[in-house]
């Protein structure tokens, strides 16, 4: 238990440098260029994002997930996976080539035919390190993702921002992400000593998949249903509209991402590794619970708070039709960890049966409230997206509680306080909205006066996770 306790620890310290190292450098090139290109050029990519993301989902076939699971993985099985990455993403990329014209006219943007083909090779790119990714996902080596992965952030945004400058406008945006696929995929190969055998076996590509192919239409349904958001606006508003829907939707993701991924790269592999012992199982669970919201609901419940300043300080007012949207979306996403936390708990229960079946109820209850919201616009549309996150949090718990006695209201019973002290710290803060319209005083302050109530009041009440992290930046 002891050693368990120290890896995850030290795992989450390297995961945490390399999701902050990697968002920060991100935020910082992102708002360079959100000042230099308009809302258009980001609701184009956005537009040509919807098929990329559901394509890369039939790439990876929900394979990697199966062999981080899989403890006794062999050669023969990475070999596998790997070409089956690798043919997929061919096949699809000529599909999605031949197909450009018709994404173009349908959403009558001409200029989307070539963005779809230079986009779409990042599939390819991406196949061929894929395994590589896994094996160091598995061995939770975020020590040696480390190494590499922020210079290449650097080194394909600073290319951005040059060619954004230089008035390439949208091909900065595209030309950035596709170079910083083929570098990612570059590194891979050489920091990971794993090569791939001529070997190909049907029988473990069928061991692997049966387990992969049910997160892989989980994951489908999933993509489609969020990306028929983007879909719909692309379609029925305008493409600045949808910038502005794109770029809210990236800001209120990057905390969450951003804290949710340093976690979930260490507990899928860490409660595989004890999915046989329900009462360890049962407090790794909780203990994990509790951290997720307690650094990311304060966190998001900032956002709120500030997306008006923020926006406007580092973005520019042109961008302030985006403001509600980023709100709304930013308490949507609050709860996403802890949804994918108990998705997470079924995968390592090798469930995927249930996982799926529960998708399959969410997106059919997502595409009601989708449908009920459209003729209202946008800002209701996200309001659906708060509305079904609330819900899927009961819903995705409902297994919890039959596999490890861990349901809904036990989990509401432990983040309580944690919401309250967020809440508390947030009416807090607001007073500082009151004192000048300067959008850069307002969002220091309002930040500073916010996380000095928040840790204060953490340590009044002695909330353990203050400690807990403390310990961890420590190494102790």
């Amino acid at each position: 238990m002891n050693n368990l306790k120290q890896n995850a620890q030290t795992a989450v310290k390297w995961s945490a440098i390399l999701t902050f190292g990697n968002q920060c450098v991100s935020f910082l090139i992102s708002v360079i260029l959100a000042r230099l290109l308009t809302p258009s050029d980001y609701g184009l990519v956005g537009t040509i994002s919807i098929f990329i993301e559901i394509s890369g989902i039939f790439v990876t076939g929900g394979l990697s997930m199966a062999l981080i699971r899989k403890i006794d993985r062999t050669q023969t099985d990475l070999a596998t996976v790997f070409y089956y990455n690798t043919a997929v993403s061919i096949l699809i990329y000529l599909v999605l080539y031949t197909s450009a014209p018709f994404i173009a006219s349908y959403f009558n943007e001409p200029l989307l035919t070539e963005i779809t083909r230079i986009s779409g090779l990042t599939l390819i790119t991406g196949a061929l390190g894929a395994v590589h990714g896994t094996l160091l996902h598995a061995n939770m080596e975020f020590k040696k993702q480390t190494i590499f992965s922020i210079p290449i952030f650097i080194i394909s945004g600073i290319i951005g921002i040059f060619l954004a400058y230089m008035g390439y406008g949208v091909w900065a945006l595209v030309l950035q992400g596709f170079l910083s696929s083929v570098l990612t995929t570059v590194a891979l190969w050489y920091f990971v000593p794993w090569k791939p055998s001529l070997e190909f076996s049907w029988k473990s590509f069928h061991s692997t998949f049966g387990f992969g192919c049910k997160l892989m239409i989980s994951s489908l349904l999933d993509s489609c249903y969020r990306n028929a958001y983007q879909f719909v606006i692309a379609k029925r508003f305008s493409a600045a509209d949808l910038g502005y829907y794109t770029r809210a939707n990236t800001m209120a993701r990057l905390p969450m991402s951003s804290l949710y991924s340093i976690i979930s790269k260490v507990t899928y592999p860490l409660m595989s590794q004890i999915q046989d012992n329900d009462e360890q199982l049962q407090h790794v669970f909780r203990r994990i619970l509790r951290m997720m919201a307690y650094i990311i609901l304060p966190c998001m419940l900032l956002l709120v708070l500030t997306a008006s300043p923020l926006v406007s300080a580092l973005l520019t007012e042109k961008w302030l039709p985006c403001v509600p949207f980023l709100q709304i979306l930013s308490l949507s996403l609050a709860l996403t960890p802890m949804n994918a936390l108990n998705l997470n708990l079924l995968q390592a229960k090798g469930r995927s049966d249930l996982f799926l079946r529960l998708e399959v109820w969410k997106k059919i209850l997502g595409v009601l409230i989708l449908c009920a919201t459209i003729p209202f616009g946008i800002f209701f549309m996200c309001c659906g997206l708060l509305l079904l996150s609330i819900l899927e949090l009961g819903i995705n718990s409902y297994y919890t509680k039959r596999l490890i006695q861990y349901g809904i209201k036990k989990q509401i019973k432990d983040i309580l306080p944690i919401i309250g002290l967020s809440i508390a710290s947030f009416f807090c803060a607001l007073p500082t909205f009151y004192i000048t319209e300067n959008p850069f005083f307002i969002l220091a302050m309002s930040s500073c006066i916010y996380i000095a109530i928040f840790i204060l009041l953490s340590l009044f009440f002695r909330f353990q996770e203050i400690y807990d992290l403390k310990n961890m930046v420590l190494n102790k």
